[in-house]
């Protein structure tokens, strides 16, 4: 996997570009500028992944609670892991908190759609939406950690506290599960075109 990296142009020569084990080791010391260059780095997908989590209009108060906890605990962070797993953990936590807080969960039918134009894919993802929000949360989860996100099957284990024989288990009976609801699907949709 190729290294991450950032330009930095505050604090280093203009042009100096900084690796993001170099910007975890300056900011574990407390260089905020090295912290700021982590999150710029890793906020796309960690917003993705919360974006996924049913948080509604909570995502940007999720997603800096994530990034205050990671600023406040990185002294202590231990590099066994990868930063991204790890960081991926604390923001599956702040979002069980707000999911703890609210259960506004925004159904299906109140989406706003987009323009006809992109109306495939938008199918194409509520399909994909609706059919993981049949799973068990666990194995939502684990799905939406190991494809989407690009976890593997360790660290999904690692950001969800669970044994990998259980993720594993977990990951095999939602792919068997999924197979299932989009076969019963196919046959009730074939039912009603008749």
């Amino acid at each position: 996997m190729p290294s991450l990296s950032l330009r930095i142009w505050s604090g280093l020569r203009s042009g100096a570009t900084l690796t993001e084990s170099a910007l975890l080791v300056r900011a574990r010391r407390g260089n905020r500028e090295a912290f700021d260059g982590l999150v710029r780095l890793h906020e796309p997908m960690l917003r993705r992944f919360l974006s996924r989590q049913n948080l509604s209009d909570g995502l940007e108060d999720v997603l800096q609670e994530a990034f205050l906890a990671a600023w406040i605990a990185l002294p202590g962070f231990e590099p066994r892991v990868r930063f991204k797993t790890w960081l991926y953990r604390i923001a599956l936590n702040k979002a069980m908190d707000a999911h703890r807080r609210t259960l506004d969960i925004v159904p299906l039918d109140e989406l706003a759609l987009p323009a006809a134009d992109v109306w495939d894919r938008v199918e194409s993802a509520l399909w994909v939406r609706e059919l993981l929000a049949e799973l068990p949360d666990l194995q939502r989860l684990i799905l939406e950690l190991y494809y989407f996100d690009d976890l593997t099957l360790e660290e999904t284990a690692l950001v969800l506290d669970r044994n990998l024989n259980t993720v594993k288990y977990h990951f095999y009976k939602a792919h068997t599960r999924a197979f299932r609801l989009r076969a019963a699907q196919g046959d009730h949709n074939d039912g009603k075109e008749r």
